[in-house]
């Protein structure tokens, strides 16, 4: 496979598998947004908490600063695959 980037080959790319059990190159766009989703849902708080000596943004803020920076796609994409995620590992619960 060849980096999607730079369109060479790495020589420590491996394949690995999504969630969903496709395989992907690890230097493939679709693994780098699976493994950013799964970081910020792993890692950030749903709500801020500004009392902490060095506060870790929310996942909403988060968010909120990809859309300013990515713009409203790249939001969208990463807003996207977080509830996919979640979806999957919560069993796809309905209210």
């Amino acid at each position: 496979m060849t980096c999607p980037v730079c369109g060479q080959a790495h020589p420590d790319e491996r394949v690995v598998k999504l969630i969903d059990g496709t395989e992907v190159s690890s230097y493939s766009e679709e693994w780098r947004r699976q493994c950013e989703a799964m970081w910020v849902l792993d890692n950030l708080p749903d709500k801020s908490n500004r009392r902490l000596k060095k506060p870790k943004p929310s996942k909403l803020e988060y968010l909120s600063n990809v859309r300013d920076n990515r713009g409203i796609k790249g939001y969208e994409i990463l807003r996207k695959e977080m509830l996919w995620i979640y979806k999957e590992r919560h069993g796809k619960r309905t209210r």
